[in-house]
C-alpha cells in the first residue's frame, strides 16, 4: 500500500537519533533504517537496496533537520499576549541541559497543551510538505485529506 502524506508527517515527527526513514519510489512505501550500531545487527536487505539503487530512495529529513529544539522555541513565539507569564516560563525552560524535559513539564497539563500539540503537528506538516516538493513528490501533499 502506498505511503500517505499523513504517514510521512508521522515519520517526520517520530524521527529519533540513529533512525532514518526512506521513501521507496518504486513501491511507494516508507522504509525504516535503524543504525546497526544501536540495535546490534544490520538489516542487510535494506543496506543492499540502498547501496545498489540509491536513486530509488528519498531519505526523509533527519532528526537534526527536523530540529525539535527549534520547534519548541518557536512555540513560545506563537503564544498570545495574555500568555506573557507562561511564555517567560517556556523561554526559561528551553535553556540548558534538560531543556526538553523542562519544556514537557511546563506544557503538559497547562492550558496551552493543545496549542503545543497543534503547533508541533503544523511544523511537522510543513517540513513534510517541503520535503515532498524538494523530492518531486508534491502529489503526496495533494492527497492529504481535509482536516488532517
Amino acid at each position: 500500500m502506498s505511503a500517505t502524506f499523513q504517514e510521512i508527517v508521522e515519520a517526520v515527527g517520530n524521527m529519533k537519533e540513529g533512525t532514518a526513514y526512506y521513501y521507496d519510489r518504486e513501491d511507494r512505501t516508507l522504509r525504516l533504517r535503524v543504525d546497526p550500531d544501536l540495535v546490534g545487527f544490520a538489516n542487510f536487505w535494506m543496506e543492499r537496496m540502498l547501496e545498489e539503487d540509491p536513486d530509488r530512495f528519498a531519505k526523509l529529513p533527519s532528526n537534526e533537520e527536523v530540529d525539535p529544539y527549534g520547534i519548541m522555541v518557536s512555540f513560545a513565539e506563537t503564544l498570545p499576549e495574555e500568555a506573557k507569564a507562561f511564555k517567560k516560563k517556556l523561554e526559561e525552560a528551553v535553556q540548558g541541559h534538560t531543556a526538553f524535559k523542562r519544556f514537557k513539564y511546563a506544557v503538559y497539563g497547562s492550558p496551552y497543551e493543545r496549542a503545543w500539540k497543534d503547533h508541533k503537528k503544523a511544523c511537522y506538516k510543513e517540513i513534510a510538505r517541503r520535503w515532498c516538493e524538494e523530492n518531486g513528490l508534491a502529489h503526496l501533499c495533494e492527497e492529504e485529506q481535509p482536516g488532517e
